[in-house]
C-alpha cells in the first residue's frame, strides 16, 4: 500500500470497529452511505441567516447560489419535515429507514440521490481452536466452518426483511459501486452464485469439521470435551446491526451452536473486539466499514482484511491465511504485477482464497440516501454521497425558476471539533462545509474516482521497468523508462529541523536513489495572477513550498510544529517519497520522484505530485498555516488534539474559541517582525509580499473575526458556536465559471431492458435483445459505453457467459447456441446482463427469466 492508503484506512478501521421475475425486467443502480457517530440529540434552532438579507452580499460571477447556510439537525424525521415545510433545502445525511425513503418519494417536492460507501459484515475470531484465556473452544478457529457461514446466512433476506430493500447482497470485499467489481464482475459473480444461501451445505460442512476435531452433536447442540459450544456474539445496538445480529444468532443456534449475545454500543464492542483474541471474550461481531469516495484499485483489500500485515492490532496478527493467499494479497497491494492480465489472474485467486479463508464473511452493501427539494441539484459522490463529494461546492445549484439564491443544508451535527489545517477535526459534518472553502489541483470524478484537473494544465508520469499503469484522460501521459529513475542530487528529500531547511537527496542518499515514477505537473501560466485567497491574497510559489514542508516537518524531533500524531503519517509518506524538486516557477513546474504507485496515473498524480495548498483538512496558505506554526511554537497551541493533550494548550481552532485570542495576539506580532515560519520559504518570498500577507490577513480578521482563509467557491461568513450554525458567502475572488463542472452534476445511469422469448426449446436456442439507454430514452452514447455482458444461469450452474454483440445504437443481441441448455434441466434459465459505462463504477444489471423445453 502506498503511505496515503495506509494513512487512510488506519482511520476508516477505527470507525469499522466503533462502528429472479419472469420476462422484462429492468434493473437501476443504486448506492451506499458513510457511517457517523450517533449525534447527542439537540432541540431545532431557528436560522438566523437562513434567508437573504439586505446584508447579503452581491452575486458572485463563480457562484451557483449566493449563500449556504448549514445547520445541525439530529432528528431525521425532523429534517424531512423541515425540507417539506421549505426551512431546509439539502438534508446531507446518509439515510437508511425504508419508512423515509417511501415518504420522500411520494412527496412531489422533494427528490433523493443514493449512493453506496458502507457495507455489513461478519467479523470473525480466528484464534485457538482453544483459546487460550479461558480454555473454550472456537468453531471459527476452522476455516472451513467459517467458509461454511456463506452458505448458512440468506443474504437477501436481511436485504429484504431487515433493511427494506436498501442493501445489495454481498459475498467478496470489493464494494459493488467501485470499479474493480465491474471489472472482474464475470469472476465474482460464479462465486456469489457458488456461494448462495444453501442451509443444508453449511450443516454438512460444519459437522464434517466438528465431528474431525472431537466435537459431538446431541441433542442438537455441539460439546467439545464435553462441554457446550457457546459462541460469545457482539452484537452492534445503534442500527440494523441489532437485527443481523439476531438473524445470524438464529441460523447458528439452528446448526448446533449455543449463541451468547453480547449486544454493545460502539465503544463496548471496541473494548471486546480490540483486544487479544486469545483471550476468548468474543467469537464474532457484527461489524461495518465505509468509505467516503470512490476507490479506483481495490487490490489492497485482501492484505488488510485477511493477513497480519493489514494491521497491527491484536485480531489481525491472530490471522493465519494459506501460504498462497498470503502471498497474492501480497503481490495485490504492492502492486507487483506488470500486465492487467497478471493482475485479473490474482484477483481471480484471492477473490476464490477469500471465501475459502472468510475471516469476515460480507453481508450486504447498504444503499442509503439523502434527500432535497426538487428545485436544488448538486453532485454527490458514489460512495460518501452528498456529505462526502468534494464537487457539491462547484455545482450547487437551484433550478432557474426559484429567485431564492440561498441553500441551507442540515446535518446530523456541526462543528464538532476545531478547524485547523494539520489536525483539526476530521468528522464528516465539519468536512463538507470546510471543502465549500478550499480548491484543488485535481478533483476526483464523483461517479468513478479518476482524478480530472481542477487547476493543472497537464501531467507526464514516468514509470520504471515492469511498473504497470494506465491512462485513461488525456491531460495525463505515460512513460516507460528504459532504467530505473535517478533521482536528481538536489531533489529535496527531507526535512532538517534543526535548521528549517530540507536535506537533498544527495545528502540522503548519499550513494545515490532511484524512484519506479517520476511526476512532472504543469500549472497554467496565469495561476497566480488568478487565483487568490479569501483575504485578497494572491497565491504564490511559496504556499507551494509551504505545503511540501507541512509533508516533512510535523514528524520531526526538534521541528517547533513536531506532533506525535502526525509522526506515523510523515513515516509512512517517507517510506515511499524520494525527492521533489521546483523545475520553474513560471509556469510552474514540479517533479515529484516516489515508489508509491497507483492502478491510474491520474490518480498518482491526485495523491502524490500536485503539491497544491490545499491539504486534507483545510487551506495551506503559508501565512494561514504560518499564524498556527507561530502559536504552536509558542507552546500555547498545538495542531492535534492528542499534541494538544499532552502539552496541557488549546487545540488550534481557526474559527471559534479561545484560539481567536492566540491567534490575534500572534498575528499582530507577526505583522510587526515580517514573521517568515521557516528558512526555506525565504527564497521565494520578499519583504514585499509578507508585509502585504499580514496586512491583507489582519484585515481578514477585523472584518471577519475569525482566521479561516480559503481559496474555493465560499468563504467563511459568521460562524455561530452556540446555535451550531454556519454561513458560507459565494468567494467574489473565486475565479472559475458557475458552469465548469456542470456535466458531473449528476450521473449518466444507463437503463437496462432485455426483450425476447419467455420459452425456448433447447434443442434449437434463442436470441434476446438489450436495449441500453439514457434516462430520457435515447440511445446510451457509444462512446461511454464499455461492455454489455451476459451470463446464463440455470440453478447454479453458468450455461455460458460473453459478451453481447451490437446490433444498433443503444440496442444489443445475446445468443442462446442450440443444444447450450440440457434437455434433462428442469430449472428455469435466467439471462442476466451486466453494463458497464466509463461515466459511472457502478455497473447496471438485468435479469430475464425464461424456460426451457424438450
Amino acid at each position: 500500500m502506498t503511505w496515503m492508503r495506509r494513512w487512510w484506512w488506519w482511520s476508516l478501521v477505527l470507525v469499522a470497529l466503533a462502528a429472479c421475475g419472469r420476462g422484462a425486467t429492468e434493473t437501476r443502480p443504486a448506492p451506499i452511505p458513510t457511517e457517523h457517530r450517533t449525534p447527542t440529540p439537540r432541540v431545532s434552532t431557528p436560522l438566523p441567516s437562513a434567508t437573504p438579507s439586505p446584508a447579503a452580499p452581491a452575486r458572485c460571477p463563480g457562484a451557483g447560489v449566493e449563500r449556504v447556510v448549514f445547520v445541525a439537525e439530529p432528528n431525521v424525521n425532523t429534517a424531512v419535515a423541515r425540507l417539506q415545510a421549505e426551512d431546509y433545502t439539502i438534508y446531507a445525511y446518509s439515510l437508511a429507514d425504508p419508512r423515509l425513503f417511501r415518504q420522500v418519494q411520494e412527496d412531489p417536492d422533494l427528490h433523493y440521490v443514493q449512493f453506496y460507501g458502507s457495507n455489513r459484515e461478519l467479523t470473525l475470531n480466528p484464534a485457538g481452536p482453544i483459546f487460550e484465556g479461558n480454555g473454550a473452544f472456537n468453531p471459527f478457529a476452522l476455516p472451513r466452518v467459517r467458509e461454511a457461514l456463506n452458505w448458512l446466512i440468506d443474504r437477501q433476506y436481511i436485504v429484504d426483511e431487515i433493511l427494506g430493500g436498501l442493501g445489495v447482497p454481498k459475498w467478496v470485499p470489493l464494494i459493488q459501486a467501485f470499479p474493480d467489481y465491474a471489472r472482474y464482475i464475470d469472476l465474482i459473480r460464479p462465486l456469489e452464485r457458488q456461494y448462495a444461501y444453501d442451509p443444508d451445505r453449511a450443516r454438512q460442512v460444519i459437522a464434517e469439521e466438528m465431528e474431525k476435531v472431537g466435537a459431538v452433536l446431541q441433542d442438537g447442540q455441539w460439546y467439545y470435551d464435553d462441554q457446550p459450544v457457546v459462541l460469545q456474539f457482539v452484537i452492534r445496538t445503534e442500527d440494523e446491526r441489532r437485527e443481523i445480529g439476531d438473524y445470524v444468532a438464529r441460523q447458528l443456534e439452528s446448526v448446533g451452536f449455543g449463541v451468547n449475545r453480547l449486544y454493545k454500543t460502539s465503544s463496548e464492542a471496541f473494548a471486546l473486539v480490540g483486544g487479544d483474541p486469545h483471550e476468548g471474550r468474543w467469537h464474532l461481531y457484527t461489524a461495518g466499514r465505509l468509505s467516503t469516495l470512490v476507490e479506483r484499485d481495490q487490490g489492497y483489500v485482501f492484505e488488510l482484511n485477511y493477513t497480519p500485515r493489514g494491521r497491527p492490532y491484536p485480531l489481525w496478527q491472530a490471522y493465519q491465511p494459506a501460504e498462497e493467499f498470503a502471498a497474492v494479497a501480497y503481490r495485490l497491494s504492492e502492486h507487483d504485477y506488470t500486465t492487467e492480465a497478471e493482475r485479473r489472474q490474482l484477483f481471480a485467486q484471492a477473490l476464490t482464497y477469500a471465501l475459502q479463508d472468510s475471516a469476515r464473511v460480507w453481508l450486504v452493501d447498504k444503499v442509503s440516501f439523502s434527500p432535497m427539494r426538487r428545485e436544488v441539484q448538486v453532485a454527490y459522490d458514489l460512495a460518501g454521497g452528498i456529505a462526502g463529494s468534494r464537487l457539491w461546492p462547484y455545482t450547487l445549484r437551484r433550478t432557474p425558476d426559484t429567485d431564492a439564491d440561498t441553500v441551507v443544508i442540515a446535518q446530523p451535527d456541526l462543528l464538532t471539533g476545531p478547524w485547523n489545517p494539520l489536525a483539526g477535526s476530521s468528522q464528516i459534518y465539519d468536512l463538507m462545509p470546510l471543502r465549500g472553502t478550499v480548491d484543488w489541483a485535481v478533483l476526483l470524478d464523483p461517479y468513478t474516482g479518476l482524478a480530472r484537473p481542477q487547476r493543472l494544465v497537464q501531467a507526464t508520469v514516468t514509470v520504471a521497468p515492469g511498473v504497470a499503469l494506465q491512462q485513461t484522460l488525456d491531460w495525463v501521459s505515460v512513460e516507460q523508462a528504459e532504467a530505473p529513475i535517478p533521482v536528481p542530487p538536489d531533489a529535496w528529500a527531507d526535512w532538517d529541523a534543526a535548521t528549517g531547511r530540507f536535506v537533498t537527496a544527495a545528502q540522503r542518499f548519499p550513494d545515490g536513489a532511484t524512484a519506479r515514477a517520476r511526476i512532472r505537473v504543469v500549472y497554467p501560466d496565469d495561476l497566480f495572477e488568478t487565483v487568490t485567497w479569501h483575504d485578497g491574497s494572491p497565491l504564490s510559489v511559496a504556499d507551494f513550498v509551504m505545503t511540501m514542508i507541512l509533508r516533512l516537518a510535523p514528524g520531526k524531533e526538534g521541528s517547533p510544529i513536531y506532533d506525535r500524531a502526525l509522526a506515523g503519517r510523515v513515516e509512512g509518506f517517507l517510506s515511499t517519497f524520494k525527492g521533489v524538486r521546483i523545475v520553474s516557477t513560471q509556469p510552474l513546474v514540479i517533479e515529484t520522484y516516489t515508489d508509491a504507485l497507483s492502478l491510474d496515473a491520474e490518480n498518482l498524480v491526485a495523491w502524490e505530485g500536485t503539491w497544491f495548498p490545499t491539504l486534507r483538512l483545510g487551506p495551506a496558505a503559508w501565512h494561514v498555516v504560518g499564524l498556527g506554526v507561530r502559536a504552536v511554537a509558542a507552546k500555547e497551541a498545538a495542531f492535534s488534539r492528542s499534541q494538544a493533550d499532552r502539552d496541557e494548550v488549546v487545540w488550534l481552532h481557526y474559527l471559534d474559541g479561545p484560539s481567536l485570542d492566540i491567534l490575534a495576539r500572534h498575528l499582530d506580532a507577526a505583522a510587526a517582525e515580517g514573521y517568515i515560519p521557516f528558512p526555506a520559504l525565504e527564497p521565494y518570498l520578499t519583504p514585499d509580499e509578507v508585509h502585504d500577507r499580514w496586512a491583507r490577513y489582519q484585515a481578514w480578521y477585523a472584518q471577519h473575526g475569525h482566521f479561516w482563509v480559503g481559496s474555493g467557491p465560499f468563504q467563511v461568513a459568521e460562524v455561530h458556536g452556540v446555535e451550531d450554525t454556519l454561513v458560507l458567502d459565494c468567494a467574489p475572488t473565486f475565479p472559475d465559471p458557475p458552469d465548469k463542472w456542470q456535466s458531473l452534476a449528476a450521473p449518466r445511469w444507463p437503463q437496462v431492458r432485455i426483450d425476447g422469448p419467455t420459452r425456448i426449446r433447447g434443442a434449437e436456442g434463442g436470441y434476446w435483445t438489450v436495449a441500453v439507454t439514457t434516462e430520457a430514452g435515447e440511445p446510451y452514447p457509444k462512446d461511454d459505453l464499455a461492455e454489455v455482458r451476459y451470463f446464463f444461469w440455470q440453478g447454479a450452474q453458468l450455461r455460458a457467459q460473453g459478451t453481447a454483440s451490437a446490433v444498433e445504437p443503444g440496442l444489443y443481441r445475446v445468443d442462446a447456441a442450440p443444444g447450450l441448455f440440457p434437455a434433462e434441466a428442469a430449472e428455469p434459465v435466467v439471462l442476466e446482463v451486466v453494463v458497464t459505462v466509463h461515466s459511472v463504477s457502478k455497473p447496471t444489471l438485468a435479469q430475464y427469466e425464461f424456460v426451457v423445453a424438450p
